[in-house]
């Protein structure tokens, strides 16, 4: 993974390679605080289907939205 993920920064543009690095790499954190805020603010005092339901209906649709941008 980290073969393809560093030298696909230095194949874009060598001279920005580390902030490009840092860039992503700060943007790729968000999720792991947003997620777990997210999914405790939605099922808080409502341990349901349907509040499950919704928690990954917004997996499925932040991955549908990444697939057809990547692609």
């Amino acid at each position: 993974m980290f073969c393809g993920l560093l030298s696909s920064h230095a194949d874009i543009a060598p001279r920005y390679a580390g902030t490009l690095t840092g860039l992503t790499n700060a943007f790729a954190t968000i999720p792991g605080f947003a997620g777990p805020a997210l999914t405790g603010h939605l099922t808080e005092g409502n341990q349901t289907i349907w509040a499950w339901r919704i928690v990954f209906l917004i997996c499925v649709f932040i991955y549908g939205i990444s697939t057809q941008l990547y692609t």
